[in-house]
């Protein structure tokens, strides 16, 4: 009988310890959930933290590098001809932005280009240095020209004036034509 309530013993220690476990493989489980269910929720937040800066990033890019590109392109080009223009410089030369926060030229194997001994920038100044120095020759038709038409300017011919008298037939003499 003692080998028996011994083995009852061991029997209730062993379940016991079996009711032990199963309560700590319990509790490990529902602090797995937790850990998961919180890892997952900084998952999300890092997801929305990143798409935020992203979406940020790209903003400041438009208003600091693309929007004056575009300003520069709209001054430059004729009217309705700006994306034109940007479409043909990108085929022939790569826009750099230097360490001073100048857009500048390069030619595609990356050397930065020149005009008179001074390196071209993305204004309406360089383009027109760019294609005055021969670079990108097919540019020109798609840049606007001075515009000037008075006070000497060349090119614009003579002006029209209202009080210029306008020449007229002179009339035949009598009976002849």
């Amino acid at each position: 009988m003692t080998e028996q309530t011994q083995d009852a013993k061991t029997v209730e220690q062993l379940q016991d310890e079996i009711q032990k476990l199963k309560d700590k493989n319990t509790q490990l489980l529902s602090e797995k959930r937790a850990a998961v269910a919180q890892r997952d929720e900084m998952a999300e937040k890092l997801a929305a933290a990143e798409k935020q800066r992203d979406e940020t990033t790209a903003r400041l890019d438009y208003l600091t590098i693309q929007l004056p590109r575009d300003e520069i392109l709209q001054a430059a080009a004729v009217e309705d001809s700006a994306e034109i223009l940007w479409r043909e410089l990108s085929h022939h030369v790569d826009v750099v932005r230097g360490d001073d926060g100048q857009d500048y030229f390069h030619d595609k194997e990356g050397k930065r280009l020149e005009h008179q001994g001074q390196p071209v920038t993305l204004t309406v100044k360089g383009l027109n240095a760019l294609y005055d120095s021969g670079a990108v020759k097919t540019i020109g038709r798609l840049l606007k020209s001075s515009g000037a038409t008075g006070g000497g300017a060349t090119g614009a011919g003579r002006a029209y004036h209202t009080t210029d008298k306008v020449p007229t037939a002179k009339p035949s003499g009598f009976g002849l034509r």
